[in-house]
């Protein structure tokens, strides 16, 4: 996530990421993500209106599809491709093999190409799309600090975690953002702009983390709360505490 000119913390961040990022030591890989939450879909004969994400050829390099046509390594990397889970190829064109088809996307028509099929995910996960598109046609390449239109998911090599992550964003921040210094009074040292309250800063949460201890706004999908697992929890054992204490003194 980030933040800058004091706006508060966004799950969505820079697309700027992605062209800077996966250069610096310890990072294994990245994608990007741009939601669409209801993108015009055309076959020709019907629209449609789907959640869909425009995304890097990394992607399926990164989270684990099982691919039922086409592989993960080449499935997105034409600027026209598309991917489908099967419901989606038998909602569009009645077959699950639909690699070759052709779907007309957005209010311009512009054509992708369908070029892999995956089996629909019956796992709870923050990433509810059921179609994938090549994100060429959607990136500004604008070395942008103070943006926020992609989600930047990070996979760090073995060994590497999220302290190592965050002492790389750092790095990235004074070598990338910090020169530019943008909203922030000119000739100002880094420690300085750090705590600028203008400045940009890096958010970063492990995958399994975002759902219940994400504080940011705007995540790729709804998340829950922390507080209210534990207190409803609670509630829970101490229910249980009064119906034990009950039960034994009706047995007694």
């Amino acid at each position: 996530g980030v933040s800058f000119f004091n706006m508060g913390g966004f799950a969505i961040g820079p697309e700027a990421l992605g062209q800077s990022l996966p250069q610096y030591e310890g990072v294994e890989n990245f994608t990007r993500i741009n939601k669409q939450p209801s993108l015009l879909i055309s076959t020709g004969k019907e629209e449609f209106k789907e959640l869909a994400y425009y995304t890097d050829s990394a992607f399926f390099n990164i989270f684990s599809y099982d691919f039922v046509y086409g592989n993960a390594q080449t499935a997105l990397r034409r600027p026209d491709a598309m991917v489908l889970t099967e419901s989606m190829a038998i909602k569009f064109f009645g077959k699950r093999d639909a690699v070759g088809e052709t779907l007309l996307i957005g209010a311009d028509k512009n054509p992708f190409t369908v070029t892999a099929i995956v089996k629909d995910d019956p796992r709870n996960s923050q990433l509810k799309s059921s179609i994938w598109l090549a994100n060429t046609s959607v990136l500004t390449h604008e070395a942008l600090w103070t943006s926020a239109s992609c989600y930047n998911y990070v996979l760090m090599k073995e060994g590497q975690g999220q302290a190592e992550l965050e002492v790389t964003l750092d790095r990235l921040l004074e070598k990338e953002v910090y020169p530019k210094a943008e909203g922030t009074p000119p000739g100002i040292s880094f420690e300085e702009y750090k705590n600028h309250m203008n400045a940009v800063k890096f958010y970063v949460h492990a995958l399994t983390d975002v759902h219940l201890k994400s504080k940011l706004n705007y995540e790729i999908s709804p998340v829950g709360d922390e507080t209210n697992v534990y207190t409803f929890g609670a509630i829970s054992i101490f229910i249980l505490l009064l119906e034990s204490v009950s039960f034994i003194n009706l047995t007694t």
